[in-house]
C-alpha cells in the first residue's frame, strides 16, 4: 500500500492526490500573507489609498512648481526691457514658442506644415464642394 499513489473513481474518472507544487504553494501563501498585510495597513491607515497617493503627489506637483514660479523671481520692467531688447526673445514670443522646448516647437511645426500640405491637397481635389473648383 505504501508504494500505490493514492486515488478515487468519480463518475468513473480517477483521479490521483498528487502533491501541488512548491512554486505554487509558494504563490498562493504569498498571495494571502500580501493581502492580509495589505488589508491590515489600509485598515490602521499605514498605507494610502490610490486615492490619497495620488493628492500627495499632485500638492508635491504644485509645491514644485510654485517654488519655481519664487525662484524665477517676478517680471519687472527692467526684465521686460532686457527681454525686449534680446532678437531670440522676440522672435520666440512673436512665434508663441516662448514656453516650449526647441524639440516641441520643431514638432509643432512639422505638423503645421503637414496641415497647410493637407489643406492644399484638399482643395486642389476640389474642396468638398462636389468636385466644384471655386476661382478667386
Amino acid at each position: 500500500m505504501s508504494g500505490e499513489k493514492k486515488h478515487h473513481v468519480y463518475d468513473d474518472i480517477v483521479e490521483h492526490d498528487n502533491k501541488l507544487p512548491l512554486w505554487w504553494q509558494l504563490t498562493l501563501y504569498g498571495t494571502v500573507l500580501f493581502g492580509l498585510v495589505y488589508w491590515y495597513g489600509r485598515r490602521m491607515e499605514a498605507i494610502p489609498s490610490p486615492a490619497q497617493a495620488y493628492a500627495a503627489e499632485v500638492a508635491a506637483d504644485r509645491a514644485a512648481a510654485a517654488e519655481r514660479a519664487r525662484a524665477r523671481g517676478t517680471v519687472d520692467d527692467s526684465m521686460l526691457s532686457t527681454l525686449a531688447k534680446d532678437p531670440a526673445s522676440v522672435a520666440r514670443g512673436r512665434d508663441g514658442y516662448a514656453l516650449m522646448s526647441p524639440r516641441l516647437a520643431q514638432l509643432r511645426q512639422q505638423r503645421l506644415c503637414r496641415l497647410q500640405v493637407g489643406a492644399l491637397e484638399f482643395q486642389r481635389e476640389g474642396g468638398g464642394h462636389g468636385g466644384r473648383r471655386f476661382s478667386r
